[in-house]
């Protein structure tokens, strides 16, 4: 029995002594270290002066592969998911920011000019001004926003257009968003307007230069589909007709990104 346990205590102490010594290695012939887990290594590119070469790691995460989430497309397509493993265990990160619309300073100016020249009523006339369709892939936070110019105000007489807004009346501008699309309740989405009342002939003349700007910005939260986003121009000219131009300055902007949730 002393034997036994002499032999028993001999064993632990030499398995001690290896298990400080040993390296262990995975994927490699040559460990570096106690623990090395190689990828697949580079053919032409060191790491310093050790002459180690750089690896490819590969991590497998089965819980997320397409075979467990059927929300994911079969491989290799790219899945709209944030995140994701392929059947073949590499890991995708998707597209977490889609730019629908984009106008950068000194780009090309997304509203063009309409003219009208006969804004007259009490009703308020609405003229199209911008549309553009886009697919979300999934649920995402959208953020609108844009700016329109207006220029070229002046009234409408009976005879020819004067420059001069001198007869006494109320007037109004402004830009309206519309978004169309399934499972949307309304199709308005917000506006921004401004009224104004010009002076009279006996008190003096509004002769308006330049240009006008009607900025607005609104975020709606959508599911994945199809819509169509649009920009309107409205006026109103209780019943004394005057003539505007929407998109006539080349710094108005369209700005659409999308944040997928």
């Amino acid at each position: 029995m002393k034997k036994i346990i002499l032999s028993t205590a001999c064993l632990l102490i030499w398995l001690s002594g290896f298990s400080q010594t040993a390296q262990t290695g995975i994927n490699t012939t040559t460990p570096q270290q106690i623990l090395h887990i190689s990828g697949t290594p580079s053919t032409s590119t060191a790491i310093g002066t050790t002459g180690q070469f750089l690896v490819s790691p590969t991590v497998r995460v089965d819980g997320l592969n397409q075979t467990n989430n059927s929300a994911h497309p079969a491989s290799p397509a790219i899945s709209t998911l944030p995140l994701y493993a392929t059947l073949n265990g590499d890991m995708v990160i998707g597209k977490k920011v889609q730019i629908i619309a984009q106008t950068l300073p000194g780009g090309t100016d997304p509203i063009p000019s309409f003219l009208k020249n006969s804004v007259s009523g009490t009703a308020v006339f609405t003229l199209q001004l911008y549309t553009i369709n886009f697919t979300l892939l999934q649920p995402s936070l959208v953020y609108f926003n844009a700016a329109v110019s207006i220029g070229s105000i002046f009234q409408i007489s009976a005879v020819i257009p004067t420059p001069s807004l001198n007869d006494g009346k109320a007037r109004m501008t402004g830009i309206q968003f519309m978004l169309i699309g399934a499972g949307i309740p309304s199709n308005y989405l917000g506006s921004t307007t401004d009224s104004f009342t010009n002076l009279t002939a006996n008190s003096g003349q509004l002769t308006p230069t330049g240009f006008f700007y009607h900025s607005l910005g609104k975020e709606v939260k959508l599911p994945a589909g199809t819509y169509t986003f649009q920009i309107f121009g409205c006026a109103l000219a209780n019943n004394n007709g005057f003539s505007l131009s929407f998109g006539e300055s080349a710094t108005d902007y369209v700005n659409i990104i999308a944040i997928a949730l």
